[in-house]
């Protein structure tokens, strides 16, 4: 620092500046502080502009993670949903196979377009212990039934 003191009065006086020995010292040494804060305010900047970095990539990670969870989850959701639909096509073939069959064997068991007559209504009114009063009443709403069962079969037949 000694031989910065001369210099910078040397170069000062090029300029038009009297300077005492004093002044010069005074100007290094603030020419020093300058350099020293600078360089603290740098180091400063940088650490500070790597912290909000470091930052920025946690929070940014962070967003990856929750994403790629719910791309789990979606997919889990998803392979659950496709089991579920396959289930239920299986359940609604199986339903529509039996249904078939049952339909298939209703025509082959009751070949004709109805087996059952007003006789035979009023016979199991008689049987269950039913006044035979009440099963002429009866008998003719059952003919109903019979005529509307009647038409049923003869459509099914028909196909």
């Amino acid at each position: 620092m000694s031989a910065a003191i001369p210099i910078v009065i040397r170069l000062l006086s090029l300029f038009g500046f009297r300077l005492s020995p004093f002044a010069g010292g005074a100007i290094v040494a603030g020419g020093i502080m300058l350099a020293i804060v600078g360089t603290g305010l740098a180091v400063y900047a940088k650490g500070y502009r790597a912290a909000e970095t470091k930052c920025e990539a946690a929070a940014l990670q962070s967003k990856i993670d929750a994403l790629e969870r719910d791309a789990d989850i979606a997919r889990s959701a998803l392979a659950d949903a496709r089991l579920r639909s396959a289930t239920i096509q299986l359940q609604a073939e199986a339903e529509q196979r039996g249904t078939a069959n049952y339909v298939e064997q209703l025509k082959a068991h009751y070949s004709s377009a109805c087996a059952i007559n007003d006789d035979d209504l009023r016979g199991m009114r008689i049987e269950r212990g039913e006044a035979p009063g009440s099963a002429e009443k009866g008998a003719a709403a059952g003919g109903r039934l019979l005529d509307a069962a009647g038409r049923a079969a003869a459509r099914l037949k028909g196909r």
